[in-house]
């Protein structure tokens, strides 16, 4: 659901709950309290986690393994009990909402039982917002103890949907990947990846689009910073995963393509060096040109998921590449050279 959909009642609703971390706190109490032989008696069988920058393809991939109903997500229908989802589920009944074209733009559809990156709300509550600085977001550890409060965060969510396996897509979990590889679960990460021409264009193209929805709906910026967005729009941060990653982009606007560029060679630059072979690599020109082999890969990899055929989308370019830095966009491309060779599809 877009955010423009929720009445002045909602939004003042959505506020005061996503603004409360103290009550946010105590309704997850709450749930692990009424639900507690269920958690103890529950065997999650996998987890399966999708990262990458926004607009890698994490939302088609999300969505394509959520349909095959083997998943339990987060949903626009949890908000706004983000970190209550059994007894929510049991005094809130929905029933689907009309689908429509999300916010971006970018013809995916979506409804109120559509899966989304909603689980950054449970790291923000539980870390209170310490990653998240003025002109950042920074790489951290997660204690073992916060770690456990996941686990049974994601059985709980599980639980209220009847499913054994967990799929959350969250682009901001590369920050804290270290420590999520620590959970003693059956775990796949797929980290998706691509050009980093088309790839730093799209992400100043919707940076502007957000940025006017911002500027004219303070709720809608209200609502990215609830949820931990910072991917794009009047919220945008950086990630800093290295002393350096910060000093390149100082002096450009983010309204410039080569600012994207920068922002892309840090995400990938470093997944490549600390996560080269904890991850399964997915090109998204081959989600969108290849989807017979990509399907074919993750229904043996995920087994007995039964994924439906991606869609083939047409060959074209949609970005006229107007970069000043020649040499940063040629690294960026060897880099994508690198992770091309790291797929295991092909």
């Amino acid at each position: 659901m877009n955010d423009n959909h929720y009445s002045f009642l909602d939004r003042s609703i959505l506020r005061y709950l996503l603004k409360n971390y103290s009550l946010s706190k105590k309704t997850f109490s709450l749930d692990k309290f009424f639900f507690r032989k269920q958690l103890h008696d529950f065997n999650l069988s996998e987890l399966v986690l999708i990262t990458g920058l926004a607009r890698s393809g994490t939302t088609i991939l999300l969505n394509i393994l959520f349909n095959s109903r083997q998943f339990a997500s987060l949903k626009y229908s949890n908000m706004p009990f983000l970190l209550m989802s059994n007894i929510w589920s049991k005094i809130h009944k929905t029933k689907a909402s009309p689908m429509e074209e999300r916010a971006h733009g970018d013809g995916l559809l979506i409804n109120n039982q559509s899966p989304e990156a909603l689980d950054e709300f449970f790291w923000k509550v539980f870390l209170n917002d310490h990653y998240i600085h003025k002109n950042y977001l920074s790489k951290h550890d997660v204690s073992d103890e916060i770690l456990n409060e996941y686990a049974q965060y994601i059985k709980l969510i599980c639980f209220s949907q009847g499913k054994a396996k967990y799929l959350c897509k969250n682009n901001n979990n590369l920050l804290r990947l270290s420590s999520i590889s620590r959970l003693n679960v059956e775990k796949k990460i797929f980290l998706l990846f691509r050009h980093p021409a088309e790839h730093a264009m799209s992400l100043l193209k919707e940076h502007q689009l957000f940025s006017g929805y911002h500027q004219t709906d303070s709720f809608s910026l209200d609502f990215f910073n609830f949820l931990g967005h910072h991917e794009f729009g009047l919220n945008q941060k950086p990630f800093k995963f290295r002393e350096q990653d910060l000093f390149p982009i100082s002096a450009i606007s983010n309204q410039e393509p080569d600012y994207w560029l920068h922002i892309w060679k840090n995400y990938y630059s470093y997944a490549l060096d600390y996560f080269r072979n904890e991850v399964e690599w997915i090109c998204f020109e081959d989600v969108c040109y290849s989807p017979g082999i990509v399907t074919a890969y993750l229904n043996q990899l995920l087994n007995p998921v039964n994924i439906q055929s991606i869609p083939e989308r047409p060959k074209k370019s949609y970005y006229d590449f107007t970069f000043q830095n020649q040499d940063l966009l040629n690294e960026c491309i060897a880099i994508y050279e690198q992770m091309k060779t790291l797929v295991s599809y092909n």
